[in-house]
């Protein structure tokens, strides 16, 4: 009696557990979705490079950084004013440069070389600020939260980016920026550095990298891994220093199918031998 009496209860509790657990929601684990962009400093004056890129058939978020004169010069350049119209006809988001000297550069010059830009060139679609300081310091992290602002308030649907060129920043920076450059350095460095999990909260869109001097058989190699880390905006090329973006990479085409297609369906091709043109 007494253990069939036991039994019941153990029963009846169980089905009370089993109740209870029925009316908890389950909370889905936090599913980042996949972005995928591409980032390109077009520093260059060659039509038929920017021709290229307006030729790019596959969907991908593009950022185009337009750079005239180390910002938006001081007179229209109807080269450029052509090519910005184009490409943004064509659904790609272009950028104006805009330097800041890690803080240094009197910020009513940053605003000023803002306003320029829109001046000039009404149809780009938002700004790139380079020289980003990763101080933790209070004070320059106002610098960059006061440029921010001034861009929002002109208008909010501009884009922003900040570019301190590394991850070992000030986080208050990820609230006054659409996206943040976390690495931007050559394929040497790249292979030392290992980013840091906490990227992988935030949306993909968050965070860029631009890695230069890459060979072309590492290319998918370099994309899958800043991809496994949560960046979503990147840009890769075998350019190189004094200036990396004075060209398109030679395997652009090939860079834009890695990023747009799954990446285990894509064939690398080797590097051709010295002296043999493909």
């Amino acid at each position: 009696m007494i253990y069939n009496k036991i039994k019941k209860m153990k029963l009846t509790n169980l089905i009370l557990i089993l109740f209870i657990f029925s009316l908890t929601p389950i909370v889905p684990p936090k599913v980042i979705k996949p972005y995928k962009g591409i980032i390109v400093p077009a520093y260059f004056y060659d039509e038929s490079l920017w021709q290229k890129i307006i030729n790019t058939k596959y969907s991908l978020n593009y950022f185009i950084i337009a750079n005239v004169n180390n910002g938006p010069g001081k007179i229209v350049d109807l080269n450029y004013k052509k090519w910005i119209s184009i490409l943004n006809k064509s659904g790609k988001r272009i950028l104006g440069y805009v330097y800041s000297s890690y803080t240094k550069r009197d910020i009513n010059l940053v605003k000023k070389d803002i306003e320029s830009w829109i001046k000039l060139y009404p149809e780009i679609k938002g700004f790139f600020i380079d020289e980003v300081s990763d101080s933790k310091d209070k004070k320059e992290f106002y610098y960059y939260s006061e440029i921010y602002k001034y861009i929002k308030n002109i208008n909010r649907s501009f884009y922003v980016i900040l570019n301190p060129g590394n991850f070992d920043i000030n986080l208050e920076l990820l609230k006054f920026s659409d996206s943040i450059v976390v690495f931007e350095d050559d394929y040497k460095e790249f292979n030392k550095v290992e980013l840091p999990l906490w990227l992988k909260e935030f949306s993909q869109n968050k965070f860029i990298s631009i890695v230069y001097n890459v060979p072309k058989n590492e290319v998918l190699n370099v994309y899958q891994f800043l991809k496994d880390k949560g960046v979503g905006i990147v840009y890769i090329t075998d350019d190189k220093l004094p200036n990396p973006y004075d060209s398109l990479p030679s395997y652009y085409n090939l860079l834009i199918k890695i990023i747009y297609l799954p990446t285990s369906i894509i064939p690398i091709p080797p590097i051709p031998p010295p002296n043999v043109k493909e």
